[in-house]
């Protein structure tokens, strides 16, 4: 116990409450040494100060579609090479640092050079509702959000015409959309349902089992909230912070 007490353990993550993650940026107590547990918001988000050593461990969690599941999750994944160098000039710029990784070079070297942005690597049905019902909403004049193909063309990285017909197809069956009076996608129109679902801010999977359960099995409307939440949060193993009134890990 004496040697641990030499040591400050701190959390840096989007569900810690804001008055632990600035502990993370204050002067160390005379003694101690700060040990920050952190996910990839310190790769470039933030700048921790004082850092002599970086402990990387080669993965990292983001959104991705589940197959399986039917609606995007976060998974665990291989972090890029860039990444990996972002993660290493952490520390060593006010004075000499170490960086130990958890993976061998051929490791590094089979990383992709870069991350694969979310607009390619994730379902479009829900950039393509929102932008549908944003321009539906817009009135005295016509907004250029209502082609959502020739909007998001003009992306960093657009998606392929593929993608955002898929995207259609998959709000067609689930009546979130229906088609115009052209084989033109774009010409489509959001029903009542899709813009319902919009503002649920959920996948519009998880979003359809809510309603699909208020409609038609009302006894279960409690357990599909449930389940449409906990398959959307990053992490359900959450506790209320007695102090602050906030959110954190278990």
């Amino acid at each position: 116990k004496k040697q641990l007490a030499r040591f400050q353990l701190c959390m840096l993550h989007s569900s810690v409450d804001k008055d632990d993650q600035m502990v993370v940026f204050s002067d160390i107590p005379l003694g101690k040494t700060r040990i920050v547990l952190t996910t990839n918001i310190a790769e470039s988000s933030v700048t921790i100060p004082n850092a002599r050593y970086v402990i990387d461990s080669g993965f990292h969690r983001h959104m991705a579609f589940d197959e399986r599941l039917g609606c995007t999750s976060l998974v665990t994944v291989p972090i890029s090479q860039a990444a990996a160098k972002q993660r290493r000039g952490r520390t060593g710029r006010l004075f000499p640092g170490v960086v130990l990784r958890f993976y061998s070079e051929d490791f590094f070297n089979a990383m992709q050079p870069y991350e694969e942005p979310d607009m390619l690597r994730l379902p479009l049905f829900n950039t393509v509702l929102r932008l549908k019902v944003a321009a539906q909403e817009e009135t005295g004049f016509i907004s250029p959000l209502a082609r959502p193909s020739e909007a998001l063309s003009f992306a960093i990285s657009p998606p392929t015409h593929a993608q955002v017909i898929g995207a259609y197809n998959e709000l067609f069956k689930h009546g979130h959309m229906t088609p115009g009076h052209t084989e033109d996608p774009d010409d489509s129109l959001v029903t009542p349902l899709g813009r319902f679902l919009q503002k649920l801010n959920l996948d519009i999977r998880l979003g359809s089992l809510i309603v699909t359960a208020l409609v038609l099995f009302p006894d279960y409307l409690p357990h599909a909230i449930v389940l449409a939440v906990s398959m959307s949060m990053q992490n359900v193993f959450v506790h209320a912070n007695p102090r602050t009134g906030g959110m954190s890990l278990e």
